[in-house]
């Protein structure tokens, strides 16, 4: 596989070398080549940060799956933010000073990365609810009903704290599996619950 770039556009070309069964070599150059769309980068910020938009939940439903969303620091209250494509949602600054609050991360779709981010105040900090692939990197989900309520996914979450929820820090349901790295859950209302 050969990945060349013309106009900034890149394209993958493929070579097959193959021999038969007389010894005949034969070489096939370039079977398919085919347009590869880099990643597209969305920025959000307060207004004034020069941001594409001010609100999350906009980005995600105008952004193109896989596309990566840079959030600038600031304090944004939306509500439910329904994830429904693979995304990552990063921080610039990190979780000190992006600060997601009254709000629920929903994540419906495989492949989602929510990175350097504080989730607090909400009913839920974060749902996933039949995914799989979703990694919750450096982030804090505090102060909330619920920091993290998981049903049939599976989620990684490293270095990301999840303390001071009402209730459960981390609810599991269904057929899921977690793997938790570097991160801890502590100071909640009730223990982790997995039913």
């Amino acid at each position: 596989t050969l990945f060349t770039v013309y106009g900034g556009q890149r394209y993958v070309s493929i070579r097959i070398n193959a021999t038969d069964l007389a010894g005949n070599r034969i070489t096939q150059t370039t079977i398919r080549s085919f347009y590869v769309k880099p990643p597209v980068v969305i920025t959000v910020g307060p207004l004034g940060s020069g941001a594409e938009y001010t609100s999350i939940g906009k980005a995600v439903q105008a952004a193109l799956p896989y596309s990566k969303i840079i959030v600038f620091p600031g304090t944004y209250s939306e509500g439910i933010i329904t994830i429904d494509k693979p995304l990552s949602i990063i921080s610039s600054e990190g979780m000190n000073l992006t600060i997601v609050k009254n709000s629920m991360f929903n994540v419906v779709a495989d492949n989602v990365n929510i990175s350097g981010i504080t989730l607090s105040k909400g009913s839920i900090g974060v749902s996933a609810f039949s995914v799989n692939n979703l990694i919750l990197n450096s982030c804090n989900i505090t102060e909330n009903t619920i920091g993290l309520l998981i049903m049939n996914s599976s989620v990684e979450i490293i270095g990301t704290e999840i303390s001071w929820n009402t209730r459960e820090g981390v609810a599991v349901y269904g057929s899921s599996k977690i793997w938790l790295r570097s991160s801890s859950v502590h100071s909640n209302g009730l223990p982790p619950s997995i039913a």
